[in-house]
């Protein structure tokens, strides 16, 4: 009946006006977060006018939608919002106002005047990224329900994206900008986090979703995303080229050797190590992880290399500690390794895939991404120092094993460990060392 009748209860002006009041509220108070008309009091005007229905959801409409031949600006509006309403009326939807992100793309009727002035290829990209029981949105509104499931955040932002470029994806100036989306989803007493979190996580994620600097739109054409996914995805059955970015990664990290006389990286052997008497650290590779069990790989190599050197027993075990990878965060590295080395391989053949300067840039953006998070998994999986204690030639060798924590790189991070805990010891003072002797 709002399409086409007044309101007339006095209860209703009231409930509109507090509704309407409340959302200006959150325009002004959060501006830098909304197109700066939002704040204006024409655009209250326009709330009160058009409520129940967000006045952004006719700008769609009106500005975007009817560039289409076929779109009729009155019929296909009224058409289109009789399908919406019904849809969240059936659905007991509470919320204060339609707004955009309250499009029910996954209805059949509504999702059938959204696409019948459109070619027939958009279907399945609402089924795969922005609508639907098998769509990314919901899925990762389930893997994250205290964050984005709690809102429905994904869904709420991919429902407004689309809702804003579907029709205009093919014009030069395309997509929505990151403060329009908002207009589109929020809603009093929620925070603009939680939305561009699940923008951000849609934008890495999305096959046919397109980001240029703060502006997003829905194409039919996938994305270098689905190209990169698919590549990451091929890399598990190559492990030794994940093996060796790792070994290059350290390599780099462990120039700086902090407190060490030397480092040795990654060790087939015991013979790898040489038998001396300065502090040494031993990074052991990625196949030979730490766990808190007795069966632990990585405890049983640093073992072996402690005992031999070769063939022969080695003397000055006191001088190597052990550095490993945990097996838990080895998983995050391997994948942020794959990721990295799939977009490092799209942008090295940008020319054979035919690339646009806009895929270019978005390959770009992404392999940085993705290094950025290497660089911050790195030091997360080789977290567990070991070290070899004896307190005299008599007892049995024991292990302690400590998590390193701290921003510096992991021969430095080990060394600062050690010290403090007095387990490496670079100088001594006169009377410290008389009371070793005396001892």
């Amino acid at each position: 009946r709002r399409l086409f009748q007044p309101l007339i209860e006095k209860s209703k002006f009231i409930a509109r006006d507090h509704t309407v009041r409340a959302f200006c509220d959150l325009y002004r108070d959060q501006r830098k977060e909304f197109p700066p008309e939002c704040g204006d009091m024409d655009y209250e005007r326009r709330m009160q006018a058009a409520y129940p229905i967000h006045p952004e959801i006719f700008e769609r409409l009106y500005t975007d939608w009817s560039t289409l031949v076929k779109f009729q600006r009155t019929r296909g509006v009224l058409r289109l919002m009789a399908a919406v309403i019904h849809t969240l009326w059936q659905k007991g939807d509470r919320s204060p106002l339609i707004l955009p992100s309250s499009v029910s793309i996954d209805d059949s009727r509504v999702q059938f005047e959204l696409t019948r002035y459109l070619s027939d290829n958009w279907v399945p990209v609402i089924e795969k990224d922005v609508d639907g029981p098998n769509s990314l949105p919901l899925r990762l509104d389930g893997d994250f329900p205290g964050t984005f499931g709690k809102y429905s955040a994904c869904r709420r932002v991919a429902r407004t994206i689309y809702l804003g470029s579907a029709p205009v994806a093919k014009v030069a100036n395309r997509g929505l900008e990151d403060r329009r989306i908002n207009l589109g989803c929020l809603m009093p007493g929620e925070s603009s986090a939680v939305f561009g979190d699940a923008l951000r996580r849609l934008s890495g994620a999305a096959t046919y979703l397109y980001q240029d600097g703060g502006r997003y739109w829905y194409s039919t054409q996938p994305t270098v995303t689905k190209l990169a996914d698919d590549r990451a995805e091929q890399l598990k059955g190559d492990p030794d080229a994940v093996a060796r970015e790792v070994e290059d990664r350290l390599r780099t990290d462990l120039r700086r050797t902090g407190d060490f006389g030397r480092i040795h990286p990654l060790p087939k052997s015991g013979a790898d190590v040489p038998d001396d008497v300065d502090a040494r650290l031993v990074v052991l590779g990625i196949e030979f992880p730490f766990t808190r069990d007795a069966d632990s790989p990585g405890l049983a190599a640093a073992k072996a290399i402690l005992d031999t050197r070769g063939n022969a027993p080695r003397i000055y075990r006191n001088a190597l500690v052990f550095l490993t990878v945990d097996k838990t965060r080895l998983q995050d590295l391997d994948e942020g390794i794959r990721r990295y080395l799939a977009w490092e391989s799209i942008l090295g053949e940008a020319e054979e895939l035919d690339l646009s300067p806009h895929q270019q840039k978005q390959a770009a953006t992404q392999k940085e991404n993705a290094n950025s998070a290497v660089l911050a998994r790195l030091p997360e999986a080789y977290q567990w120092l070991l070290v070899p204690t004896q307190s005299s030639p008599q007892d049995e060798i024991t292990w302690q094993h400590f998590r390193l924590v701290g921003q510096d790189g992991l021969a430095i991070r080990a060394s600062k460990k050690l010290r403090n805990d007095e387990l490496l010891v670079t100088g001594l003072g006169g009377t410290r060392l008389r009371l070793e002797l005396d001892r």
